[in-house]
């Protein structure tokens, strides 16, 4: 008898250890996107509308994020629309290599983006730990602190948009078990 109920209490953890997922602005990353989109709508984020804005595995929105405005890319698995990913752009963090003014708007000088990046990977580091610095071999990421979590990853970085001839501050959520999901969906399609 004591055999069984260890069993169970054993199997009861582990079956919570594997349903545990990475959150994004409380909630929880793993969820239907209808359910996701619901909660980002909540916290004011909105769905872009528009041709082109959204596909059948990702999602654009606006709003506020860390206090700032932003734009959310939000990334789910092909057969069971699970989030796995969501994409954040500073959208007030921009520099244009051509200058402050190009065609795509106003943007800001090198030492904002500087200032932005080290600001969040500081606030990162207190609530995820000192970071992974990552590979340099990558010429598009000037910049870059990686915080692994027991649930997913969290990627800051400044990056290098050749074909917009842009330097911006990105940050990334990936969701580790939501993941694997989403490699799996795509091997059963191939």
């Amino acid at each position: 008898m004591k055999r069984i109920i260890i069993c169970i209490i054993l199997l009861l953890f582990a079956i919570n250890i594997s349903a545990q997922h990475l959150n994004f602005m409380g909630i929880p990353m793993g969820s239907h996107i209808n359910t996701f989109s619901k909660s980002l709508e909540s916290k004011g984020f909105k769905l872009a509308t528009g041709t082109g804005m959204n596909y059948p595995n990702f999602y654009y929105y606006s709003g506020v994020f860390a206090g700032e405005r932003v734009g959310l890319t939000v990334i789910v698995t092909p057969s069971t629309k699970k989030v796995f990913d969501v994409g954040v752009i500073f959208a007030d963090y921009i520099h244009y290599k051509s200058g402050l003014n190009s065609s795509y708007g106003v943007g800001v000088s090198l030492d904002k983006i500087n200032i932005l990046f080290n600001d969040l990977s500081r606030d990162l580091t207190k609530k995820y730990g000192v970071p992974i610095e990552s590979e340099k071999d990558d010429p598009m990421i000037k910049k870059s602190h990686w915080f692994r979590t027991n649930e997913g990853d969290i990627h800051l970085h400044i990056e290098y948009i050749e074909e917009k001839n842009i330097v911006r501050v990105s940050l990334s959520y990936t969701d580790k078990s939501t993941d694997k999901l989403n490699s799996q969906e795509r091997l059963n399609d191939l």
